[in-house]
């Protein structure tokens, strides 16, 4: 349906942004690569296409690549709280404790309490070795995540062993 779309109108964003995550799902990321850089030439001020070319970039664990889109999404959507998680995430892959400190600083108290958010600043608190407000923020964020498998086992590996 979205190809149609797109036979249509090639500048379709809707379309090439889900073809761009159907294609990302679908294990392809060279494809969703070339669907979102199509977005972001259709409307390089929406933050979409870098946000997703910064999760693809972690996929292949090109962390400054990564971090350049993150911070060009930031640019454009300071207020997104996805864009923090995904850009502390990214660093926390990549062991840069610095970087991810930067992105928790510059998130808003309301960002801070978004779950994805919260599963983050809990990582980066375990890493850092503060487990006491780790354990307290991860129970927060099981209350709001019952199913991440993710901190689950950050806190039985970190507090049940």
């Amino acid at each position: 349906m979205y190809q149609k779309v797109l036979d249509l109108d090639a500048q379709n964003a809707p379309a090439l942004e889900s073809l761009g995550y159907l294609a990302r799902e679908s294990g392809d990321p060279k494809a969703a690569a070339e669907y979102f850089t199509r977005l972001n030439s259709v409307d390089p001020n929406d933050y979409v296409a870098y946000l997703a070319m910064g999760d693809l970039a972690t996929d292949t664990r090109d962390f400054p690549k990564a971090q350049a889109n993150y911070e060009r999404a930031y640019g454009l959507a300071k207020v997104n709280p996805l864009i923090i998680a995904r850009a502390m995430n990214a660093a926390l892959e990549d062991h840069q404790l610095p970087i991810a400190k930067r992105w928790l600083e510059r998130a808003t108290e309301m960002q801070r309490s978004n779950p994805e958010v919260m599963r983050e600043h809990e990582r980066y608190l375990t890493i850092t070795g503060n487990y006491q407000e780790s354990a307290r923020l991860g129970y927060q964020v099981i209350q709001k995540l019952p199913r991440d498998p993710k901190l689950r086992s950050t806190l039985r590996t970190t507090f049940f062993s």
